[in-house]
């Protein structure tokens, strides 16, 4: 079933939340302000878990640092720069990051409200007309679909299509804590990615074009293990980053298949990540601000991770990495799923 509820009013705009519950008990709140997961309600033996971050009122969510969760368009992750050149043009987009963009700048779709239609028992349909804001051209017409199924899945499909030629890689930005939303910690999850190499990055987030092995450094997740934060803030590359915000650079490429999979010892609450796309940036909260507000309480800095299904960051920038243009009447389709279930 679905339920909706007033939310509050972003610049006179009404905000929704919707809730999508299953038969198995299992409810995701999503927000028409940037369709964000505000709540992930998982039933264990010994009550409801939260185990997605989020704010309590719209104006929470406008706090510095602390926007959490949402869709990320028309461009996830980083940009050198903040420039490319594309069907024989120089595009300049805002510099939100240093010199860089983040999250296609003030463009980024977590801040936008969505019209949301209910497309099924258990399925919303979350549309916004891109119209090119922080210097991208052209406009983009997207949909995403999400989906709660009885399988315990949070299905998101996504189709953008453009009026001219862009570059569009778009993800989910919500952050997890599996121990439940306030526990504070990631040190008692443990992580396993099905990839064997990564983009390694230089200290302000821009990767250096090269695809290197995982094997015999700190981001060898490719067996289950937990972050070892203490020691991995050793390796220089993390500490620039004061954790995980890597790319990975998953097995299969493009191809439907299981991206990563994280467990709380504490609970037993396991999350899956599958995807068709070929990179998946894991980010351990690392810049949430200190006395973020939450939903009863505060977050800080790595209370929360992200599985953010993508193309390599700064894509367009490196021809050796998939190519994340899409050319005037393709249209642009992925699908990410999330599902939950508890280890024994």
């Amino acid at each position: 079933m679905i339920q909706k509820e007033f939310f509050g009013k972003v610049a006179g705009q009404d905000v929704y939340s919707y809730t999508l519950t299953n038969r198995g008990g299992l409810s995701a709140e999503l927000l028409s302000l940037g369709g964000i997961l505000n709540s992930f309600l998982v039933p264990t033996g010994s009550g409801t878990i939260d185990i997605a971050l989020g704010h309590q009122s719209v104006e929470d969510f406008f706090s510095e640092g602390a926007l959490l969760g949402g869709i990320v368009g028309r461009n996830a992750n980083r940009i050198k720069n903040a420039t490319f050149a594309l069907s024989g043009r120089k595009i300049q987009l805002e510099q939100n990051d240093g010199s860089h963009n983040l999250h296609s700048g003030s463009g980024s779709y977590q801040k936008k409200i969505f019209t949301v239609e209910e497309v099924g028992k258990t399925s919303l349909c979350l549309k916004h007309l891109d119209l090119g804001e922080g210097g991208f051209s052209g406009t983009v017409t997207v949909a995403v679909t999400v989906t709660l199924n009885d399988q315990n899945q949070l299905v998101l499909e996504y189709t953008a299509t453009p009026s001219e030629d862009t570059i569009i890689n778009l993800t989910h930005h919500a952050y997890f804590n599996l121990s439940g939303h306030l526990s504070g910690s990631l040190e008692d999850h443990t992580f396993q990615i099905f990839a064997d190499h990564y983009t390694p990055v230089k200290p302000d987030g821009i990767p250096t074009g090269e695809i290197r092995p995982v094997e015999g450094t700190v981001f060898d997740f490719t067996r289950p293990r937990g972050l070892d934060l203490e020691q991995a803030l050793k390796d220089n590359e993390v500490a620039s980053r004061r954790g995980y915000d890597h790319n990975f650079c998953l097995k299969g490429g493009r191809e439907f298949k299981d991206a990563a999979a994280v467990v709380s010892q504490t609970t037993g609450i396991k999350l899956i990540c599958s995807t068709d796309q070929p990179g998946l940036q894991l980010y351990t909260g690392n810049f949430i601000a200190e006395s973020t507000p939450g939903k009863g309480g505060v977050y800080g800095p790595r209370s929360g991770f992200c599985l953010e299904t993508q193309n390599f960051p700064d894509a367009v920038n490196n021809q050796s990495f998939p190519s994340p243009v899409v050319r005037k009447g393709e249209v642009y389709r992925t699908k990410t799923v999330y599902e939950v279930s508890l280890i024994s």
